[in-house]
């Protein structure tokens, strides 16, 4: 038989390295493998621990209601301290509020619809009638938004005089005559020279439609769903002019937008909404609407049209 022989021409049993034993260090305990549980055996070794947990929870909590007990006997000034440090530890923190005859009526208020409105006011509570409205806040005051509100437009008192008082009542009413009284601004303004490098554009949205909303919303009445959107429509109008139209181009462009406002956003809205209402009255099985009694919650011009 031939010799096996390795790479180099070496006998495979002769030069090969035998392996070195590992030795575990001095002084090292390796404990034994844990002996593998079955399910059941698992599942009752969790049952035996929760049990046990929950029994050292009670004796704890009964020691600590003892403890509370016995103090409160000794020191009757601390029983409350006791009881409440007690009473934090297995419950938890809830909010405490003060106890006031005023909760119940807060809580009434809150949950009125109209609750952030406030009550319509005097006419001497905001305003001095004499000849020409004049509002209060610029009497005897230096500041620079009071001082500037005595040089609104007469109509933008007039209009706020009825905000503030109730006069004119409703969304799409008040949204009406604040178009109107932009668009009798607009003809009364008398703008500065253009030569001077001034931007109509920021002179129509400061001291036309910015000062005037500001007004009526800030000292006479907060601004009602339908004046918002229009005062954001001819805001974005003004921001779209061109910056080289003259002031008569400008305020022709306005007026249309805001008469088509009127038209487009109001009125045929209205009308709408109306004719769908009875649609639907019809459908529902009415023959003669003068002979029903539908119930409405609050009063609008829809449903007076309707």
């Amino acid at each position: 038989m031939t010799e096996e022989k390795a790479v180099g021409g070496q006998p495979a049993g002769e030069g090969a390295k035998p392996k070195k034993e590992k030795k575990a260090p001095d002084g090292l305990v390796i404990p034994p493998k844990k002996p593998k549980l079955t399910k059941a055996e698992r599942r009752a070794l969790q049952e035996q621990q929760r049990a046990a947990k929950a029994s050292q929870g009670k004796g704890t909590q009964q020691q600590q209601q003892k403890k509370a007990g016995e103090g409160s006997q000794a020191q009757p000034g601390t029983a409350g301290a006791s009881v409440k440090k007690t009473t934090t530890n297995t419950e938890p923190p809830t909010k405490q509020t003060p106890d006031t005859g005023k909760k119940d009526e807060a809580n009434v208020v809150s949950s009125s619809i109209v609750a952030t409105l406030p009550p319509y006011r005097s006419p001497s509570e905001i305003f001095l009638k004499g000849g020409s409205l004049i509002p209060l806040s610029t009497k005897g005051s230096s500041s620079g938004a009071a001082a500037s509100s005595a040089h609104f437009h007469p109509a933008v008192l007039a209009l706020g005089y009825k905000y503030a008082t109730g006069e004119i009542r409703g969304g799409n009413a008040r949204c009406r005559h604040m178009l109107a009284c932009f668009e009798t601004l607009l003809n009364d303004f008398t703008p500065p020279d253009k030569s001077q490098g001034v931007d109509y554009r920021h002179v129509l949205d400061q001291q036309i439609l910015k000062s005037s909303f500001q007004f009526w919303t800030e000292q006479c009445r907060p601004h009602s769903v339908s004046m918002g959107n229009a005062f954001t429509v001819l805001k974005a109008a003004v921001a779209a002019l061109d910056r080289s139209l003259s002031y008569e181009e400008m305020r022709s462009i306005l007026l249309e937008t805001i008469h088509a406002y009127s038209r487009e956003r109001i009125e045929f809205a209205d009308l709408a909404i109306a004719d769908l209402a009875c649609q639907k009255l019809f459908s529902s099985g009415a023959t003669d609407l003068n002979q029903e009694v539908i119930l409405t919650y609050g009063y609008s011009e829809v449903v007076d049209m309707t």
